[in-house]
């Protein structure tokens, strides 16, 4: 695979476990802080390089409190379209926000810490918050939503999204389940 590309960590502690899970498939992200403005207007620039990834990781609070990062650089990475967007966590409800106007609500009940079925698989929560489906684009997305019935894995050409930690213990995705995933999207 041998892929490059930035992890943007919104001061999440797991944000290096996902920067190791990524390397194990031979993918290598440069760990960009979202209040680094400096690096991220040269790795905006990285970016626009062909085949390109650009993940937004998990982090905590709502996405509201991120506004000001979206004001200033979501457009410009949203307009690059040869990039391939993925979303972990927080990183799930600020694209799919801001991709397709999706509310972002509570969970209920609340699933921080929390391993849930999704299909075949456990999967690890660590956000209270969920993203809701509205019908506007259902019939071509490809989704799976976890035992509480909330949007756990998404999918479209855009992007690829999950609320779950996949670094995480709690998740018992195999790693070549995540390979198989992350690949598909990355070689369509």
């Amino acid at each position: 695979m041998n892929k490059d590309g930035i992890l943007i960590d919104f001061d999440d502690s797991f944000s290096l476990n996902l920067i190791e899970l990524f390397s194990r498939i031979e993918i290598n992200l440069k760990l960009v802080n979202w209040r680094d403005s400096k690096t991220l207007k040269s790795e905006s620039e990285f970016l626009m390089k062909d085949k390109s990834i650009l993940v937004l990781g998990p982090g905590p609070g709502h996405i509201s409190e991120y506004e000001n990062f979206f004001k200033e650089y979501i457009q410009v990475f949203l307009d690059i379209i040869h990039v391939k967007k993925i979303g972990i966590c927080l990183g799930h409800q600020l694209f799919l926000h801001h991709l397709y106007g999706l509310e972002i609500v509570k969970s209920s009940p609340a699933v921080h810490g929390r391993a849930l079925k999704m299909n075949d698989s456990f999967i690890q929560r660590y956000n209270s918050y969920t993203v809701l489906l509205d019908g506007s684009g259902r019939d071509t997305w490809d989704y799976s939503l976890d035992s509480n019935g909330e949007l756990a894995l998404f999918r479209s050409p855009e992007v690829l999204t999950m609320q779950f930690h996949p670094e995480s213990v709690g998740t018992n995705l195999q790693l070549s389940h995540f390979k198989d995933l992350i690949s598909s999207f990355v070689y369509p």
